[in-house]
């Protein structure tokens, strides 16, 4: 509403704003014109068709997701590389905020229960949390995430991006991780730092990014193929979560959770997965049948 109105009216007349007659239909355009010029004409009704929520539920989503990282200040950050870096550059770089958006917002649209969705009540409950694990996302990546972080710095270094930028930028894509990690750190009350590497554990012990990764190899020939896709990889993310939620109930309060107990006391081994994971990786081409099995497979220890 305030950033409708000159910062000289926004100054002098905050007060009165939210009592203004066309209220309603000022918030109205205002997040309508953000959100098609952030996401594009087609984000809308391929998330309505994805997801199977009404329109205005999309858009709450999007306007809850901006907020938790608050994108507003990466795309002025964005624009202000003007004349500094090129215009591709800088599309690069919002893409790369696009697209976290767009994976919150549907984080956001399958995870969070309460429907009509609530922006303040959502915020109020995940922002908080949220925040803490960006603040110490980049200290406890693991050897091999750190690896690929360092290759996604070198890119945008090479592109012209400060450190700082650089850095941060690279860090986006592994932000996806951000609401699952906050999710788990409140439903077991385990601090954020302690879930957090416990996650990121689970996720190199199962594989579950190179399963990430086959999954988006499977070609798409249909709406209905991305949308497979799409179910497949949302349930990799669910199985990440509900891996990382059983290793933490399995050990005692006082013992730090710790994945190799977990598995010898539930499976007592993973070698057939292991090979399983093997044959899967030198595949070469994959299917949704194929990554189905491997969706089974990881239901098998969950349950085991």
């Amino acid at each position: 509403l305030y950033s409708y109105f000159p910062r000289t009216l926004q100054k002098k007349y905050k007060k009165l704003m939210p009592d203004h007659q066309l209220k309603r239909e000022i918030i109205a355009t205002e997040a309508t014109n953000d959100f098609i010029n952030r996401m594009g004409m087609t984000f809308l009704n391929r998330m309505v068709s994805e997801t199977g929520h009404e329109a205005c539920t999309v858009i709450r989503a999007y306007i809850i997701a901006k907020s938790l990282f608050e994108t507003d200040v990466w795309y002025a950050e964005i624009d202000e590389l003007d004349n500094e870096v090129s215009a591709h550059v800088q599309d690069e770089m919002r893409m790369t905020v696009k697209r976290l958006v767009e994976n919150t917002a549907y984080w956001i649209l399958r995870n969070v229960e309460d429907k009509p969705l609530s922006i303040d009540k959502t915020l109020e409950r995940y922002k908080k949390p949220a925040q803490q694990v960006i603040g110490v996302l980049e200290s406890n990546l693991t050897v091999d995430m750190q690896r690929v972080v360092e290759q996604r710095k070198d890119a945008w270094v090479a592109m012209g991006l400060s450190e700082r930028l650089s850095t941060l930028f690279s860090m986006m894509p592994t932000m996806n991780c951000v609401l699952d990690v906050a999710c788990i750190s409140l439903q077991t009350k385990k601090p954020v730092k302690t879930v957090m590497q416990l996650h990121f554990t689970v996720g190199e012990t199962f594989a579950f990014n190179m399963l990430h990764i086959r999954a988006r190899q499977i070609p798409v020939m249909s709406n209905w193929d991305r949308v497979g896709t799409l179910a497949i990889e949302d349930q990799l993310y669910s199985f990440q979560k509900r891996l990382t939620v059983s290793v933490i109930k399995h050990q005692p309060k006082e013992t730090k959770p710790d994945v190799d107990a977990w598995v010898e006391e539930t499976n007592g081994t993973l070698a057939s997965y292991t090979q399983f994971i093997q044959e899967l990786q030198a595949l070469p081409d994959v299917t949704h049948a194929t990554m189905n099995v491997a969706i089974s497979r990881i239901k098998g220890l969950i349950r085991s």
